[in-house]
C-alpha cells in the first residue's frame, strides 16, 4: 500500500504586471517633470549653496540624497496606506475582488523597490542639471589655482572678510584647529608648533606653523604661513607653504590634503552659529587690543 499526504499551500501569483508597468512609467514621468520644476524654482537656493563653497558634485549629491529620503518615506507611506485601505474595506464588508494585504517580505521589498528606483531614476538628470548651475565650467571640484615655485607655494584662499575683527577671529579659529592637529601622526599631517602673531606692512596678522606631512617615513617638513592682508573693501587670506625637508614631488602631493583641510575649515567658519562665532569674536577683540591694532 502507498500512503499519499495531500496538503494545501497558499501561493501568490502576480497578475497585471504589464498594466502596472504603464502606471509606473507615467508616475516616473510626472516625478521627473516635478523635480525639474523644483530645481528651476530653487535657483536662488543653489546660488546660496555655491556661495557657501559647495562644489558641483556636492550640489548633485545633495539633491540625490534628498530624493533618496523622499523615496524611502514614500515607500513607507504607500505601504501603510495600502494596509489601511484593505483593512478599511474589510471592516466595511466591501468586496475586495481578491484584493488582500500581503505581509510577506517579498511584497514589502517589491513596494519599496518600485518606489525607490522610480524616484532615484528621475533624480539623476535633475541633480546633474542642478550641479551645472553652480559653475559653467567643466571643472567639477575645487582645485589649487597655483603651482609651487621652487620650495615656496603661494595659494590664495577663497575667503574675503569685511572687518578687521572678523579676520582676526577667523585666524583664532584656525589657531584653535591647528592645536587639535598636534596629535602625533594622526591623519595626513601633524602640526609640530604654531604661533599667531601680528603682521607687518600690509599684513594684518598671520599664523606660522611647522608641519610634518604623511607619509611619515619620507620626512616631509615645511613651514605654513596663513596670512591675512588688507585689500580695498576687505581682508583676503593667503596660504604660503615653504618646504624644509623631504622629496619635492611627495611634498606637492601631500599638501593637497592640507590645503583641502584648510578650505574645509573656511566652509565650517561660514556655517558657525552666531553664539559660536561670538566666542571667537571676543578672542579676536582681545588680540586686537593686545596688539594695539
Amino acid at each position: 500500500r502507498e500512503v499519499y499526504v495531500v496538503s494545501v499551500t497558499p501561493g501568490v501569483r502576480l497578475l497585471g504586471s504589464a498594466e502596472v508597468a504603464v502606471v509606473v512609467v507615467l508616475a516616473v514621468l510626472v516625478l521627473f517633470t516635478t523635480i525639474l520644476n523644483s530645481i528651476a524654482e530653487r535657483v536662488k537656493e543653489i546660488g546660496i549653496l555655491s556661495s557657501l563653497g559647495l562644489s558641483p558634485s556636492h550640489i548633485a549629491q545633495l539633491y540625490i540624497f534628498e530624493m533618496v529620503i523622499y523615496s524611502v518615506l514614500g515607500g513607507v507611506l504607500a505601504y501603510i496606506v495600502s494596509l489601511g485601505l484593505v483593512a478599511g474595506l474589510a471592516l466595511l464588508n466591501i468586496p475586495t475582488m481578491g484584493l488582500y494585504a500581503n505581509y510577506t517580505a517579498s511584497g514589502t521589498l517589491l513596494v519599496f523597490g518600485i518606489m525607490f528606483f522610480s524616484i532615484l531614476s528621475t533624480a539623476l538628470y535633475p541633480a546633474y542639471k542642478a550641479s551645472k548651475l553652480v559653475t559653467p565650467s567643466l571643472e567639477r571640484k575645487w582645485k589649487i589655482s597655483t603651482k609651487p615655485r621652487g620650495d615656496v607655494w603661494n595659494i590664495p584662499l577663497p575667503l574675503r572678510l569685511a572687518s578687521k575683527l572678523e579676520a582676526v577671529a577667523f585666524l583664532e579659529y584656525i589657531r584653535e584647529y591647528l592645536d587639535y592637529r598636534r596629535v602625533e601622526r594622526v591623519g595626513t599631517y601633524q602640526v609640530l608648533k604654531y604661533e599667531l602673531r601680528p603682521g607687518k606692512d600690509n599684513t594684518l596678522a598671520e599664523i606660522i606653523a611647522e608641519c610634518q606631512l604623511a607619509p611619515w617615513d619620507y620626512g616631509i617638513r615645511q613651514f605654513v604661513y596663513l596670512k591675512c592682508f588688507k585689500l580695498e573693501g576687505g581682508y583676503n587670506f593667503e596660504l604660503v607653504l615653504k618646504r624644509l625637508t623631504g622629496p619635492y614631488s611627495s611634498w606637492i602631493i601631500s599638501n593637497k590634503s592640507l590645503v583641502g583641510d584648510i578650505r574645509l575649515q573656511i566652509l565650517m567658519w561660514r556655517s558657525l552659529r552666531d553664539n559660536e562665532k561670538e566666542r571667537y569674536l571676543r578672542k579676536g577683540r582681545s588680540l586686537l587690543e593686545r596688539w594695539r591694532l
